[in-house]
């Protein structure tokens, strides 16, 4: 692959295909989950190439399964029974690194499909840093750092603060590294109505996707905020009617089942205390880019707005913090 940037993440797929049978690679859509897999793997296929695949799956997966490995095999989640015909065919292999799986959600556990534990590791990807599109001085080592090693705590030259915005506004999705402000805007407003219309599975209650698109700016508007949910459904409102906290929490939950929102918890000093230091969660995008397309923002508006960029700055250093928190 002429074009292929390097992820972060690599390290940790190979890893975890040296220990385990078979490795999901999850995440976001757009996240690039099947470039990195098939730079990977030795052979693939994808299962929404053609129906007849899905169905072949169902009926004969060890045609789906065989090939030389680690064998990729992408949207696996059109057919559910694949997940546990890898796990059987890594029992009879007794081999390390068969295959790869990915996809944008994970169907819901029940008793017909077992967990994979022992058997599947998990690797979530996320939308590129700026150490992976080229745009970081690469002289502050996040992994040095949790390590103990405070040798480089800083860097000198790096991007402007316009050049941060400009960043910030096109985002991390690989498709769009290299994009205008514009082009990302659009690519990025279609993208937000995607996940306002998507339905996963029978336990998710169908959206709504005005509600949805309504619930999505006050997240916006709070990003990197301290903000409950019932806070959250109450400015959704604003926009439209009839928005419950409960709906609001069940939409929060499809939002994180599909890896677009991440919910960062209050933490505690120590291990075992019980004193919070926050009381409500605060919330990130996989991308703070999803926060400006949301509410429209240029790079004009925000250079005017500090407070808001301030937020959308810290956001942006947690989209690289956890890239170590699910790459370690």
């Amino acid at each position: 692959m002429a074009d292929y940037l390097y992820r972060i993440a690599e390290s940790e797929i190979n890893e975890t295909l040296l220990a385990m049978g078979a490795v999901l690679i999850q995440g976001a859509r757009a996240v690039g989950k099947s470039t990195i897999a098939k730079h990977l793997a030795k052979s693939d296929i994808s299962l929404d190439a053609s129906v007849s695949l899905i169905e072949l799956a169902k009926i004969s997966p060890e045609i789906i399964l065989d090939g030389q490995t680690p064998r990729f095999i992408d949207e696996w989640q059109l057919a559910p029974s694949i997940w546990n015909a890898v796990r059987h065919e890594i029992d009879s292999r007794q081999a390390v690194a068969q295959f790869i799986l990915a996809g944008s959600a994970t169907p819901a556990d029940d008793f017909t499909r077992h967990t994979g534990a022992g058997r599947i590791g998990r690797v979530t990807l996320l939308p590129m840093t700026l150490f992976e599109s080229g745009s970081s001085t690469k002289q502050v080592d996040f992994r040095k750092l949790f390590e103990g090693d405070f040798s480089t705590v800083a860097g000198f030259g790096g991007l402007t603060v316009e050049q941060y915005i400009q960043k910030i506004i096109v985002g991390g999705f690989p498709n769009l590294i290299n994009k205008t402000e514009k082009q990302a805007r659009i690519y990025l407003s279609n993208y937000l109505d995607d996940i306002s219309r998507v339905n996963l599975g029978t336990d998710i209650i169908k959206t709504d996707p005005a509600r949805m698109r309504a619930l999505l700016r006050a997240i916006s508007r709070n990003i990197a905020t301290e903000i409950s949910v019932t806070k959250l459904a109450t400015e959704a409102e604003l926009d439209t009617e009839n928005l419950s906290p409960q709906t609001a929490r069940k939409y929060i939950d499809q939002l994180s089942q599909i890896f677009v929102l991440q919910e960062l918890p209050a933490w505690a000093i120590h291990i075992r205390s019980n004193v919070r230091q926050r009381v409500s969660p605060k919330w990130f995008f996989c991308d703070p880019s999803l926060a400006t397309a949301a509410l429209s923002l240029s790079s004009d508006k925000l250079l005017k707005d500090l407070k808001t960029l301030g937020f959308l700055f810290e956001a942006l250093a947690i989209r690289s913090l956890l890239h170590r928190r699910f790459s370690s």
